[in-house]
């Protein structure tokens, strides 16, 4: 999941020395990469926090009345971004400032005996004529999105695609020799779901 939390810390025009020192407090005590690793692969980030950015805003004589610590959390595990936030919370709360959050990605946790991923496995070694390499990645894809919108917590899924170079920058394109195959696959997966009994995709 992903969230952009701000913790505000208040201060005075000029900042004082007492508020300066809750502000590098702050900074000091808020999480900053990996929380908590996954405990079905060991090397898996499964909660994150990334302290972004510090902005401070002018009051009129021209001296800094707030501070505003941008935070993106994110986690596989649905709750654990509010887990995260509670801690937010209540290190604002020491330091006279407050936390404003928006809706979290939801999460969306690995399964290791997915179908989904068996059938998608399969169907890429008949393309390539050799075993893809399955991952999980730490970071907000759709899947939990729909997951969620579906109302499914057990829908099983898996997410692949064409290569993508420089992914959210201004430098992200395509890699077009890569979208045959890949539409190839998404092709011959459908086809393997849809000649398959039902019943057999319900475990």
């Amino acid at each position: 999941g992903q969230d952009d939390a701000a913790a505000a810390a208040a201060g005075t025009a000029p900042i004082v020395p007492e508020d300066e020192q809750k502000v590098i407090g702050l900074l000091n005590l808020l999480p900053h990469g990996p929380i908590k690793f996954s405990h079905s692969i060991p090397t898996l980030v499964e909660t994150s926090n990334n302290l972004a950015s510090v902005k401070g805003s002018e009051g009129p004589g021209g001296g800094t009345v707030e501070y505003e610590i941008f935070c993106s959390t994110r986690s596989s595990v649905d709750g654990a971004v509010e887990a995260v936030r509670g801690q937010f919370r209540s290190l604002a709360g020491l330091c006279g400032g407050s936390v404003r959050g928006n809706v979290p990605y939801p999460g969306w946790q690995p399964n290791l005996n997915s179908r989904v991923v068996k059938c998608a496995v399969d169907e890429v070694t008949k393309l390539i004529g050799s075993d893809p390499k399955v991952t999980a990645i730490h970071a907000g894809l759709e899947c939990g999105i729909i997951r969620e919108r579906l109302g499914e917590p057990a829908c099983d899924m898996v997410a692949f695609g064409p290569t993508i170079l420089g992914a959210h920058t201004p430098e992200e394109r395509l890699q077009i020799s890569t979208v045959e195959p890949f539409w190839k696959l998404l092709s011959n997966i459908v086809q393997n779901i849809a000649g398959t009994k039902r019943s057999d995709w319900s475990a």
